[in-house]
């Protein structure tokens, strides 16, 4: 597959998982009411809490597939790659739901703030969803050996699909049988343990190993240990940062709080969906040249990656993040909703700009196996994070936890990206700074201002739509300049599309 079609597959991918949460949400909200909505948000969570279990081996799966599979002959050595990592990864995932699953009455009673929900019907969805989320990590496990494959219109074919059966057949079910918490998450647990099964089958058939003979060997473990060591470490903590605020806000504050951030952070997802898929269809390529060797390929692959994620991330997060309120009651139809999450979302909307704006130095660093800077900025974060959250949630509620993602992003992400430069890829930082970060923003914020002071508020939620649209694009436009020829390149593409299709 070339670049480009691993781009167009990713961003599938990434396109319906945000547009399956702002489909299905509202969706959810108005079937189950607030606070069972708010424990569909604890289910992300729990998900994620889960993703303890997954100790690196996903992201060692796919790097280890991507550098097999650059040379022929190596089948033999993919399945018992496969076959030690599905071991291994399957006792860890087991344990862990396990444990959840007994823990479930505890976790109702005295972590959980519910005040309207059965217990028992708490306690049943929190079991369903322990299992749901540890297949969905078994699915995103064979997925991720599929992208080192760079076969990544499978696994965003596998991960679309996996989605349009959870949210369409959820609502399905809701209507049908109960509307209830209990419902959805046993909907989720069924369609996810049969899509792990799927995607399994499929990995395998992607390497073609004899699978009986593929053999559970040690080897695998002593050759990968000290990369999947530190992606353990990286995942480990990792989700700590990712989770903590939403952990703490559930403990912290009612169910229906949980729901509403759970809204705010749907929201925030929105730089992540459109960068996301092409950082990762670059990532086996640069996993493939820090490999060989080939430094002066690498450099340039990355600071075009670059530019492209900032040239659309940048618009679209600074427009987002102004827009908030409007894109809430655009998405959910609420005039209550939109209020409450206003401001936390603005925040978390930058906040995971920011972050959006690290992730091909993420890949760029795991291509060349570094992994101590990654590890050591995000252990900073966790004890920065905790002391913010602790500090502003018992006193702001939601708005103060974002405000303290926002925070910590602000202080961590500049030195970050400054010494990851360093380490790595030595005198590129200026560059990174200059044509990704700092030309589309200083172009993009005048027009995101100007379109909020002319902004008129509708009483059409599609024209508001696109009104929002028309500033991202106009932004985008403008803020591609910063890529010599890049504007001149799409004009021709869409001049060519445009003539095939007039002339078919």
């Amino acid at each position: 597959m070339t670049l480009r079609e691993n781009i167009i597959a990713n961003a599938v991918g990434r396109i319906w998982g945000l547009a399956a949460i702002y489909l299905f949400a509202p969706i959810y909200l108005r079937l189950l009411g607030v606070e069972a909505f708010g424990l569909v948000g604890f289910y992300a969570t729990l998900t994620g809490v889960l993703a303890f279990g997954d100790v690196g081996f996903t992201a060692t799966l796919a790097r280890e597939m991507a550098r097999l599979s650059a040379q022929p002959g190596n089948e033999a050595a993919m399945g018992a790659l496969l076959k030690t990592y599905e071991v291994v990864y399957g006792v860890v995932v087991a344990l862990m739901t396990f444990g959840i699953w007994l823990g479930a009455p505890w976790i109702a009673d005295h972590w959980l703030r519910v005040e309207t929900l059965a217990s028992d019907r708490v306690v049943a969805a929190i079991r369903y969803m322990s299992v749901a989320g540890a297949m969905q990590l078994i699915l995103g496990f064979h997925t991720g050996g599929l992208m080192g494959l760079q076969r990544q219109v499978m696994a965003n074919a596998l991960q679309v699909a996996a989605g349009i059966v959870r949210g369409a057949g959820a609502v399905l079910a809701l209507y049908l049988v109960e509307r209830t918490i209990v419902v959805f998450a046993f909907w989720q647990m069924l369609s996810n343990v049969g899509f792990a099964f799927v995607a399994r089958a499929t990995l395998w058939g992607a390497i073609r190993p004899k699978r009986r003979q593929a053999p559970f060997t040690m080897d695998v473990i002593r050759k990968t240990w000290r990369y999947a060591a530190g992606m353990a470490g990286i995942a480990f903590v990792s989700t700590i940062l990712t989770q903590f605020d939403k952990l703490w806000i559930s403990k912290t504050l009612p169910l229906e709080s949980v729901g509403y951030y759970s809204l705010a952070g749907g929201l925030a997802m929105l730089p992540l969906v459109v960068a996301g898929p092409i950082a990762m269809a670059a990532y086996p390529r640069l996993a493939g040249l820090a490999a060989t060797g080939e430094r002066a390929a690498l450099l340039e692959l990355y600071q075009k990656t670059c530019q492209l994620v900032g040239v659309i991330a940048i618009p679209l997060g600074l427009t987002v993040a102004a827009f908030a309120g409007e894109l809430v009651w655009i998405w959910t139809g609420s005039t209550v909703v939109g209020p409450k999450v206003n401001a936390p979302a603005a925040f978390l909307v930058v906040a995971q700009l920011l972050q959006t704006l690290t992730l091909v130095p993420f890949y760029a660093a795991l291509a060349y196996g570094e992994v101590r800077i990654i590890l050591c900025v995000q252990m900073a974060s966790v004890v920065l994070l905790a002391m913010l959250l602790f500090a502003l949630v018992g006193r702001l509620g939601m708005l103060g936890a974002s405000l303290a993602w926002l925070s910590l992003n602000i202080c961590i992400v500049p030195p970050y990206m400054f010494f990851l430069h360093r380490k790595i890829l030595h005198g590129e930082f200026p560059r990174w700074l200059k044509r990704a970060v700092l030309s589309p923003a200083i172009i993009s914020i005048p027009i995101v201002i100007a379109g909020r002071w002319v902004f008129v508020h509708s009483l059409s939620r599609v024209i508001c739509l696109a009104a929002v649209a028309l500033i991202v694009g106009v932004a985008v436009w403008a803020s591609s300049t910063a890529i010599p020829g890049f504007q001149r390149k799409v004009w021709r593409h869409l001049c060519g599309l445009v003539g095939q299709t007039f002339w078919a």
